[in-house]
């Protein structure tokens, strides 16, 4: 069994691996205007990232909310240092100062922004065609006046505990990972301009800050940006 087991390990570390090195496999998808260079993004407003964590154990899963909160800061974070790599100036974060009335409206965005991400998600290919917006309604966001897009984050991340990993012997296990998305929105118009997807196979709740990098930097390599993507 000890053998079955060390076996199995080795295969998802190898596979994990394999993966952080395809996690460029899913194409960004870009709005035509952008893509031909008609529109640019230099000034952002980046929203505090909404991801989920889940622990996966045998006896099934269990929420962590300060896990969640601790890997949406270090997102953040990364992000930010990404996208000003590439050029663009991130505009402070909107929660830092945020009165009662703008938290209302942040959260507002985020939910129109989730109602059409479930429809993004489904067929990406949308934004190629510059078919994806939230309204023009986005324009009367006060925190991105002056801002070029909103960027918005979401994410799902997953720690198999090792008897869970181990159960893919018996074919119900579990896999630590990390999926997630990132979407520009116009903040003048609400067009989405941007959808790209964040993946990484591994556990990233151990040193978040360093094991999300080369993932969101992947994940913004097709992104047209001020800087081109280093090689």
């Amino acid at each position: 069994m000890k053998g079955r087991l060390r076996l199995v390990l080795i295969v998802l570390a190898c596979a994990a691996g394999a993966a952080e090195a395809r996690v460029h496999f899913f194409r960004a998808h870009v709005h035509p205007r952008l893509q031909a260079g008609r529109l640019a993004i230099g000034k952002v407003v980046l929203l505090p990232p909404e991801i989920e964590f889940m622990r996966v154990g045998v006896k099934g899963p269990e929420g962590n909310s300060t896990e969640s909160d601790q890997l949406a800061r270090s997102l953040y974070s990364v992000l930010a240092s990404e996208l000003a790599a590439r050029g663009v100036t991130v505009l402070p974060n909107p929660m830092a100062s945020a009165t009662s009335e703008a938290k209302y409206a942040i959260a507002n965005l985020q939910a129109r922004y989730d109602s059409v991400r479930t429809q993004v998600s489904r067929k990406p290919t949308r934004v190629d065609d510059g078919h994806v917006t939230l309204g023009d309604g986005v324009a009367t966001f006060e925190p991105a006046h002056g801002a070029d897009a909103l960027v918005l984050v979401r994410g799902a991340a997953t720690q198999a505990t090792k008897a869970k990993t181990a159960a893919l012997l018996i074919g119900f296990g579990a896999v630590s990972s990390f999926q997630g998305d990132i979407g520009f929105v116009d903040a003048r118009t609400g067009e989405v301009l941007v959808w790209t997807r964040i993946n990484r196979l591994g556990d990233v709740s151990q040193d978040p800050a360093d094991r999300l990098v080369n993932c969101t930097r992947n994940a913004l390599r097709d992104v047209p940006l001020p800087a081109p993507a280093a090689r």
